[in-house]
């Protein structure tokens, strides 16, 4: 049987987008001036708030560096919002030396509270490491279980490559397919080459073939190509 080999894609965030946007570009000088004042007197709220001035608000010039000071200020203060936000900082190396560790530390106080989207952070700060991949797999499938497809694809990497659970194709697979039917093209990739191969899965060249049209409409490279080898090899 053909091996095949499944890269795992690390980076799922956009290091541009992973600041919130809720509060908008259009604060006036006297709304800053008592967000200041509130965050002066230990507002969480206002604390985290003007981190996200300092981030990339047309009000105030952008410092990423200030902007981790008033994000760590709210963030010790327990504002869940924050304690993200501090994780993102450092897992991308945004405002302060690049630190999965210290990423981890703060993702994992708000993936413990249920949100998802720190479960995904912690799972991928986990796998920077391979022997952490134990722990980056119980986060991906916290994330997965609640839908999420970039943790259900990533799981399905794991089965795949055998990374911190035993290797298992059904369960690759399975996983693969979650994440496929949320429309993920590397999934759904990677669900049309099991079904090639019948990895964990009858092998189906039709049920292939769809899952590779779904990919390439998006663009996924991998797709585009396996399906034009598919074509030249049935015009022969």
């Amino acid at each position: 049987m053909k091996k095949i080999l499944f890269l795992m894609i690390i980076t799922i965030v956009s290091q541009n987008s992973f600041i919130s946007n809720s509060y908008g570009d259009n604060t006036k000088t006297k709304d800053l001036a008592t967000i200041q004042k509130l965050a002066n007197s230990e507002n969480a709220e206002a604390q985290y708030k003007l981190g996200f001035y300092y981030w990339g608000n047309k009000s105030v010039p952008k410092h990423y560096e200030k902007a981790v000071k008033w994000f760590r200020k709210a963030a010790e203060q327990g504002h869940a919002k924050a304690q993200f936000e501090l994780g993102s900082c450092y897992y991308f190396g945004e405002g302060v030396s690049k630190n999965y560790t210290e990423a981890a530390k703060w993702f994992k106080k708000v993936a413990k509270q249920g949100n998802v989207d720190a479960q995904l952070q912690l799972g991928l700060c986990y796998s920077k490491n391979k022997e952490n991949y134990k722990e980056a797999v119980k986060w991906f499938r916290k994330a997965a279980e609640q839908g999420n497809a970039d943790a259900q694809f990533l799981l399905g990497g794991c089965y795949s490559n055998g990374e911190g659970v035993p290797k298992s194709d059904k369960e690759a697979a399975k996983w693969y397919a979650k994440a496929a039917e949320q429309g993920d093209a590397a999934a759904q990739c990677s669900l049309g080459l099991y079904y090639q191969y019948g990895l964990g899965v009858p092998r189906d060249y039709n049920k292939a073939a769809e899952w590779f049209r779904k990919a390439a409409k998006q663009g996924h490279e991998d797709a585009i190509k396996i399906l034009k080898i598919i074509e030249k090899g049935t015009k022969k």
